[in-house]
């Protein structure tokens, strides 16, 4: 029985009209680095298994609803990720593309507009706009308990205290619940290009009870201990 709203079948069928143009970066990546008959061969898994996922996704209150966002940026990279294990490949081949793809796409936002992000998040705007998006699915068995706060100290700006994630959730429902081992890794790559001086001490997705990160104007983005590893792997996978 399900005990959420899911993503409705015409909202399915446009995703998969636009899955060509949504996968387009993957499949781009996927010839740098393998060749096209794998290339084809991983696009044709992903498109299966992304029909697959689409059905259990979950549709949350309201027409902006960030936890739809959320969720919607990981549709993708989770089918992917999916036909690449097929394929015999690790979560960390799979990975390492999705970060790319993320990485790349932040680092081409205009400075401008990094500017106005950056300004936007660490206004008291920011924390209303995603505590009422929270608040609608606080009841909601598919997604987040979860608060932003204004920190009283003049160690952070402001802060969130998680204690049930979305994604770490939707992950399990599609079966790969490994994903969850980088499951942060978007959040530092927009602490990074928004200058959001992120700590990520405690993460769901670690096996921590809470996930907890901490933001500050002007201070450096640390990595996050999950992710030394493989940031490094990665720097390495780039040259």
């Amino acid at each position: 029985m399900k005990t959420y709203s899911t993503l409705s079948q015409d909202k399915i069928n446009k995703k998969i009209k636009k899955f060509n143009k949504t996968y387009k970066n993957y499949h781009n990546k996927m010839i740098k680095y393998y060749d096209e008959d794998f290339a084809e061969q991983i696009k044709k898994g992903t498109l299966k298994y992304y029909k697959e996922i689409l059905p259990i996704t979950p549709n949350f209150e309201g027409k902006t609803n960030i936890g739809n966002i959320i969720i919607n940026g990981n549709t993708i990279g989770v089918a992917f990720y999916k036909a690449m294990k097929q394929a015999g490949k690790t979560l960390d081949d799979a990975v390492l593309i999705s970060y790319e793809i993320a990485d790349e796409a932040h680092n081409s936002i205009p400075k401008i507009m990094v500017w106005i992000i950056r300004n936007f998040i660490f206004s008291r705007l920011f924390l209303k706009r995603m505590n009422k998006s929270f608040r609608k699915m606080k009841d909601n068995p598919a997604g987040w308990k979860i608060e932003y706060k204004k920190a009283d100290d003049k160690i952070n700006d402001f802060y969130f205290h998680c204690t049930e994630c979305g994604v770490i959730k939707y992950f399990n429902a599609c079966g790969v619940p490994e994903i969850s081992r980088y499951c942060n890794f978007i959040d530092y790559i927009q602490g990074k290009a928004f200058g959001l001086g992120l700590q990520n001490p405690h993460n769901i997705g670690q096996g921590d009870a809470v996930c907890e990160e901490f933001m500050k104007r002007g201070r450096k983005t640390e990595v996050p201990e999950n992710l030394a590893v493989f940031i490094n792997k990665y720097e390495a996978f780039k040259k």
